[in-house]
């Protein structure tokens, strides 16, 4: 049976290794915020965890030692540090033991393994304690920059730990696809539906789409105004989309 969060034991953990005060400034009190309005334990995770248990990775893959280390919960979030939630944002779907949610990465392309129904995005991750073991598993992967190589010899989209998480859950069949509002990736979702060469080369261009944002009714700030969770993936002047995003929002726009 599905259980709201707040009732089973729920730890909300946000992976912040190394200097990273820049982000964590604005979007750690924001996360903190949302955990305790909604009755979820949080932990802001500064130690490598890596260096703990003798693994030599990128420092991505330190979420794949969060259960290991903060063992005993029913169910669990583990949050990238560049992840700035809404602060009207609603409470996590209620899950199970069984539960393994990811929302959609904004590039779904370059994936050809057949089992796998979307690219899923690795930085809010939510779950129950019957899969913890699936994160040990990551590590007798390879380690990939882009293009993840599954086992048996399928392309997935997915650098560093995403590729391998990709593999394992949708081989495994456990998926359950997250509302995008909890992930929405606000640079990535517009430039790659836009010119890219040109968000590459012109800061006229990218300067352009920041301005956007601040324009009542532009679609960009819609979207960005109905996410639940905004993922700042390249995302320059984040204090300025903090301000839009939370200071200066006065009601719901979802």
């Amino acid at each position: 049976m599905m259980k709201n969060n707040a009732i089973r034991n729920t730890l909300c953990v946000m992976v912040s290794v190394g200097e990273r005060s820049r982000l964590t400034d604005i979007t750690w009190p924001r996360f903190e915020h949302w955990c305790k309005r909604h009755g979820y334990k949080c932990v802001l995770l500064k130690e490598d965890l890596l260096k703990k248990y003798g693994y030599e990775r990128p420092p991505h893959f330190n979420k794949c030692l969060v259960t290991r280390y903060f063992p005993g919960y029913d169910t669990y979030l583990i949050a990238d540090d560049d992840i700035l939630v809404s602060k009207f944002a609603p409470a996590l779907p209620a899950t199970t033991d069984d539960s393994f949610f990811m929302a959609r990465d904004a590039n779904q392309g370059h994936t050809t393994a057949p089992y796998i129904r979307f690219n899923g995005n690795t930085g809010f991750l939510l779950f129950g304690k019957n899969h913890c073991s699936l994160f040990e598993e990551v590590f007798e992967k390879h380690v990939a920059k882009g293009i993840h190589l599954t086992t048996d010899g399928f392309e997935v989209w997915g650098p560093f730990d995403q590729g391998a998480i990709n593999e394992l859950a949708f081989s495994k069949g456990i998926v359950e696809e997250l509302d995008t509002r909890y992930n929405y990736s606000l640079v990535p979702e517009y430039w790659l539906n836009a010119n890219r060469k040109k968000w590459v080369r012109s800061t006229m261009y990218r300067l352009r789409y920041y301005f956007t944002l601040m324009i009542p009714f532009h679609r960009n700030r819609k979207r960005m105004q109905q996410a639940y969770v905004i993922h700042l993936i390249n995302c320059r002047f984040i204090p300025y989309v903090e301000l839009l995003y939370n200071k200066l929002a006065f009601r719901k726009r979802f």
